[in-house]
Parts: C-alpha cells; sequence; structure tokens
C-alpha cells in the first residue's frame, strides 16, 4: 500500500523524512545535546573547540573523561560530515547513548 510506513519507520521518526530535512533534524538534536553539555560541565570559550572544550573540563574520572572526548567526537563528526550522507555520520541513538554514558559516569 502506499503511504502506509512499516513498523521500523515509525519507531525512527526522520524514517519518512527527506535526507536533508534528515540530516537537520539530526544536526538540531545534536545541537541540543552540545547546550546539556555545556550546561552541566560550564560554557566554552568562543574560539574553543569541541576536542579542546573536552580536553579542558575538570573530570571525577578517566572514565568521565573519556566519555566526555567520546560525545566531543561524536558532536564533532555530525558537526563535520559530508552532506551526502557518509557513512562515518553518528546516529541520534548513537549520540544518546553517548549521553547516558557520560551522565552516569558523573555519578560514579
Amino acid at each position: 500500500m502506499i503511504g502506509r510506513r512499516s513498523g521500523l519507520d515509525r519507531a525512527d521518526p526522520a524514517a519518512g523524512m527527506l535526507p536533508g530535512m534528515r540530516r537537520l533534524a539530526l544536526q538540531r538534536s545534536g545541537d541540543r545535546l552540545w547546550r546539556r553539555v555545556q550546561r552541566a560541565y560550564g560554557r566554552s570559550a568562543p574560539a574553543q573547540t569541541l576536542r579542546e572544550y573536552a580536553a579542558s573540563r575538570d573530570c571525577r574520572s578517566e572514565a568521565q573523561r573519556g566519555a566526555l572526548l567520546e560525545l566531543a567526537q561524536l558532536l564533532e563528526a555530525l558537526r563535520y560530515a559530508d552532506p551526502a550522507g557518509t557513512p562515518g555520520r553518528p546516529s541520534r541513538r548513537e549520540l544518546e547513548e553517548a549521553w547516558r554514558r557520560l551522565r552516569n559516569a558523573r555519578s560514579l
């Protein structure tokens, strides 16, 4: 049937979008996550890169530092990904899992 969506499509709200819109939705999700990171760890300097920011934060453990660096690398890959949709671009699920790992590492 035309217009019916499979169960997999319903699980991914961006599945029915055009590629450009999907990319924009993912970028906006990454931007919201970056704001959450800055609320939790402090604002970044105006010209500070994501990696510099992650390296400059005081972390309670190596696990926390590793989780913060991992998240920064994913956000960086998302921000500078090829618009043609190369396989290196992280998914929303990967970003959410990295945020969860960082949040859990903060509580250790």
